[in-house]
């Protein structure tokens, strides 16, 4: 989920994987959207329509 929109984003393994390794703390969505990591403790919010429309 993105802190910043409070949706979630779909994020390939190697965005996510180059966020971590770069400790920047976002990485970009399959729509484009920069997503700011938040807690795996915080609850889904709705999902981003355009996320699950792309490949």
């Amino acid at each position: 989920m993105s802190a910043t929109d409070g949706r979630t984003h779909r994020v390939t393994e190697w965005a996510y994987g180059s966020a971590l390794a770069a400790r920047t703390g976002h990485c970009a969505a399959v729509c484009g959207h920069v997503v700011v990591l938040c807690a795996l403790v915080t609850p889904p919010g709705p999902p981003c329509r355009r996320c699950t429309l792309l490949p």
